[in-house]
């Protein structure tokens, strides 16, 4: 059977190859990206604030402690030192401009293997459900360095985002099978139809020189949490990401058809590359074994590793 994952299936649509390389043959660096690791870290920060800590600058600094205890030897001291501090003053900003606005969390960890038919499954992990204003919606903590101003692309996009529309239709399956009733979501009570967008966009700025010496991590932090609260739109918006029934029955469509286009191309051994998302979403990590059309049956490139 088929295993669907929503991660999976944008990586095809961005590009056969791609997805062949990360899910076929397992490929992934051995360098984790400074962008997906601090999307991952903002994430467990969010955690963190959801637990509604007592001090919240005490427990996110001894959280951020231990997440950058163990530096990789291929970052240096001191962009490491200010990735965690970003962090950290970034996330004492949220939690100063969103503290009022109080999300209720109604469940969270919510795994989903469910069949499909008789040759695909789909499987996730729904983070959290919420209610935000008297309503249950999904939530998402997300990290950019794009703008979030109102009329952003970024938000364009979001409107087709596969992993909304994934998780909401499986949120929808769970609440059907009544799976949710212990959350106080009933089956027949109104059906979850939208997903709570929370971003925040990582700073531009970084430390500089006072009296001609560099500032210090603290100082840059201030600074930086000074800036957040002059001008918080530009680091954080809130935004629901709706879904109508329409759009859920073709998105819920679309799956299969990649499910059955899959099954094709896996049977054949035929893939392609899409030459335009090579620097699309920032640069892909196949791009060296792509350009210089690599054997990574004969050997394992520079910088890989197989998961």
């Amino acid at each position: 059977m088929r295993t669907q994952s929503a991660s999976a299936i944008t990586s095809f649509k961005l590009c056969p190859m791609k997805y062949y390389l990360q899910y076929v043959k397992r490929l992934k660096l051995i360098e984790e990206p400074e962008a997906r690791r601090v999307g991952t870290n903002w994430h467990k920060c969010m955690e963190v604030l959801a637990g509604n800590p007592d001090d919240p600058t005490e427990t996110l600094a001894a959280h951020l402690t231990d997440a950058y205890a163990i530096r990789p030897p291929y970052i240096e001291t001191d962009a490491w030192d200010l990735e965690r501090i970003i962090l950290l003053y970034s996330a004492l900003g949220w939690n100063w401009f969103h503290g009022e606005d109080k999300i209720e969390t109604v469940a969270t960890e919510l795994r989903f293997d469910r069949a499909v038919h008789s040759r695909l499954k789909r499987t996730g992990r729904i983070d959290r459900i919420v209610r935000w204003h008297g309503r249950p919606m999904l939530v998402e903590y997300k990290s950019t360095a794009q703008s979030l101003d109102a009329d952003s692309p970024y938000w364009d996009r979001l409107n087709m985002d596969t992993q909304i529309s994934m998780y909401l239709l499986e949120a929808r399956h769970m609440q059907m099978a009544g799976d949710l009733s212990k959350y106080a979501l009933k089956a027949t009570d109104p059906l979850i139809s939208g997903c709570l967008y929370d971003v925040w966009r990582k700073p531009s700025i970084r430390p500089k020189k006072i009296k001609g010496e560099r500032e210090t991590s603290e100082q840059f932090g201030e600074r930086l949490l000074e800036d957040i609260q002059e001008r918080p739109e530009f680091y954080f918006c809130r935004r629901e990401i709706p879904r109508t029934d329409a759009e859920l029955e073709a998105a819920d469509k679309e799956f299969n058809v990649i499910a059955r286009t899959l099954e094709f191309m896996e049977a054949r051994d035929l893939w392609f590359t899409n030459e335009y998302q090579c620097l699309g979403m920032g640069r892909c990590d196949f791009l060296p074994i792509c350009s210089h059309h690599l054997d990574i049956d004969t050997e394992l490139p520079e910088g890989f590793r197989r998961s």
